[in-house]
């Protein structure tokens, strides 16, 4: 069984999704027949993820991936983790849009090595949906372009995945052909290891930053950093100096910040932020 495993993985990271269903499928069966638990989790951990990329069922793609974490649980769990028991979960939850359930499952994606291409395709193309969720177009045009240019046998799938390829219209469609042009050619130069790690302690950051929760939309880790340098005193050309981004995503996450603190300006800003913590 973990032979078949191992080759429907290959088969999915690559984009021969049809072929890795079928052995996913036929993996389940056989874990059935024999009552095999390591089996039965890694079949139903590898239908979660496809039936989410594939059909765009992220209801059933999260009752499976569920039930994955539920039979991972049992004492006699054999402990078999090459692919992550969470892909689906998280997958499911990217395409159902909670971001919040997204983040705080990007640390069950990695164990030592941050710039493992597999789970860091992953982390990249959900994060980049994340951003343009917020309005972060460049960001996301970044971290996308990272995801996009990993090797064809690690991202395969991201190309049959419709949920991408309507953030790829949204990108477009949002940010002028030459700053999404630039954005995606600074993001094929970034480093894997280094964006991952950034990902991972500003999701972190994200969840622990204050009271940041408590707010009704939590300020995003980029968010956070703007306001940092806004209490600094930084004009919006310095911050997006600092930060590597065009004045004009200085501006939407500024905007953001005011809409999500209640506020209309830079002091009122700094001051809410110290009211909450989070500065």
């Amino acid at each position: 069984l973990h032979a078949m495993f191992h080759l429907q993985e290959m088969m999915l990271l690559k984009g021969d999704l049809e072929e890795a269903l079928g052995l996913a499928e036929e993996m389940g069966h056989l874990a059935e027949e024999t009552d095999n638990l390591d089996g039965k989790m890694l079949a139903l951990s590898a239908r979660s993820f496809l039936i989410c990329v594939m059909e765009e069922n992220y209801a059933e793609g999260t009752r499976m991936a569920e039930r994955a974490y539920t039979l991972a649980q049992e004492p006699f769990f054999g402990g078999h983790n090459d692919m992550n028991i969470r892909w689906g979960h998280i997958v499911a939850a990217g395409g159902l849009s909670d971001y919040e359930t997204v983040r705080l499952g990007y640390k069950d994606l990695f164990w030592q090595r941050y710039n493992d291409p597999g789970p860091a395709t992953l982390c990249l193309a959900l994060e980049a949906a994340a951003c343009a969720h917020e309005g972060a177009w460049e960001e996301a045009t970044e971290l996308l372009s990272l995801a996009f240019h990993q090797p064809a046998w690690i991202n395969g799938w991201l190309h049959r995945w419709p949920f991408m390829t309507r953030l790829c219209t949204a990108l477009t469609d949002h940010l002028s052909e030459a700053v999404y042009q630039a954005a995606w050619e600074r993001g094929s130069h970034s480093d894997l290891g280094t964006t991952i790690k950034s990902i991972l302690s500003g999701a972190h950051m994200e969840s622990h930053s204050g009271s940041n929760h408590l707010l009704a939309k939590p300020l995003s880790e980029r968010e956070l950093e703007v306001l940092r340098l806004i209490a600094e005193g930084l004009s919006n050309r310095e911050i997006a100096e600092q930060l590597v981004l065009s004045i004009g995503t200085v501006k939407v996450h500024t905007r953001n910040i005011y809409g999500k603190l209640n506020v209309n300006n830079r002091t009122q800003a700094i001051t809410q932020a110290i009211r909450s913590n989070l500065l």
